[in-house]
């Protein structure tokens, strides 16, 4: 069970855990704990010093509060796996605080340097982990729930661990299995009010526009909150149609949509 949501281990194909966070190979070991060898393959990515043995999943070590070629790497190994995935699979994913800096994959035309300059000069400004996430989400290929469209239709399964006053999932590592909900001029005016419009490369500007055109055209990731006072949410999308869990023999899916 996951939240309300009951999956038959019988009538899965395989499963993938992916973590990002400072928690996250905490989490991945309770997880291992329960689902043991049945676990095909994992990857969590979590801040140098926070690593631990696990024995199901790699671990890869990454900078935190500002990002790294480490964390680009790790990033690249997580989407190989999550890429692989199948319609008849299960991906767990464990998301924690400091998942946002850990997991850098810049879109096309931003740069590592681009968004550790961001992320520096947004820091030096005073910024709140809302705003800083609300940009982050617009210079990823990862995060505002794009992960799951990498997923190939596979059920996903996000476990989620706050450390956000209010516990606001969308900000929560910028809400890597979250869609996207603040358009780019929101972005660019969080940037304004705190005086950080030098924050962004030049050069940003018009990847930003181009993305915000290519979500426009896209129909949002539906996610369902399995357990709200657990923190804990369940999302999953196909390529371009909603998934939407079917019954399985001796299991039957209940989800709520938001």
């Amino acid at each position: 069970m996951v939240g309300d949501v009951a999956y038959g281990l019988n009538h899965l194909g395989r499963i993938l855990v992916v973590g990002i966070g400072k928690a996250a190979a905490a989490m991945a070991r309770a997880v291992e704990a329960v689902l043991g060898d049945r676990i095909t393959d994992g990857l969590i990515i979590t801040k140098v010093g926070h690593a631990m043995p696990l024995k199901h999943c790699r671990v890869m070590e990454a900078a935190h509060p500002v990002p790294d070629e480490n964390g680009v790497r790790a990033t690249r190994a997580l989407l190989e796996i999550v890429a692989a995935a199948a319609p008849d699979d299960l991906l767990i994913c464990l998301i924690s605080g400091g998942g946002s800096a850990l997991s850098p994959a810049p879109v096309a035309g931003i740069s590592l340097a681009d968004k550790q300059a961001t992320t520096r000069r947004l820091l030096a400004c005073g910024a709140t982990i809302h705003e800083i996430n609300t940009v982050r989400k617009h210079l990823s290929r990862i995060k505002g729930g794009q992960l799951c469209r990498h997923a190939n239709g596979a059920s996903v399964a996000a476990l989620i661990l706050s450390d956000v006053i209010g516990d606001d999932l969308d900000i929560i590592a910028s809400g890597i299995t979250r869609r996207i909900r603040e358009p780019l001029p929101t972005a660019w005016r969080f940037s304004s009010s705190i005086g950080c419009k030098t924050a962004f490369p030049d050069r940003s500007r018009p990847t930003w526009r181009l993305a915000a055109r290519a979500r426009s055209r896209r129909r949002p990731n539906r996610v369902t909150h399995a357990s709200p006072g657990c923190k804990t949410t369940l999302s999953a999308i196909s390529r371009q149609r909603f998934w939407r869990p079917r019954p399985r023999p001796g299991g039957k899916a209940s989800i709520r949509w938001c």
